[in-house]
């Protein structure tokens, strides 16, 4: 089966609270002690309200009705910008998108059974 072009997917960021409080016991580089001053920082910017500091991040592959995700949870950044600029950012949009490719796959077997 052919699957559509990556310039015709389009892809979703969405910013959900992580339902996890942060701590040294969920992420453990929060042990090291340069790493404690980030946790610190989370807090503090939980405190103000700052949703990216620590959050659950869904990306979305979306192609007419259909849709893929990756999920990366436990995260901090600083800000949308931050996120889009990092390593994961790439990563989630590749994953989602097999994860779109997969979803189409299985469609088209399930469709498969009734045409032929």
């Amino acid at each position: 089966m052919k699957h559509p072009d990556l310039k015709d997917v389009d892809f979703i960021i969405e910013l959900c609270p992580e339902l996890t409080t942060p701590s040294e016991n969920v992420v453990p580089i929060f042990s090291k002690l340069k790493d404690k001053k980030t946790l610190e920082w989370v807090k503090r910017e939980m405190a103000k309200g700052n949703l990216w500091a620590w959050c659950k991040i869904k990306v979305w592959a979306t192609w007419k009705d259909f849709r893929g995700i990756d999920v990366l949870n436990c995260c901090a950044f600083l800000n949308r910008e931050n996120f889009l600029k990092s390593e994961h950012y790439p990563r989630m949009k590749e994953i989602a998108y097999l994860d779109l490719c997969h979803e189409l796959d299985k469609t088209y077997a399930k469709l498969e059974e009734l045409i032929f």
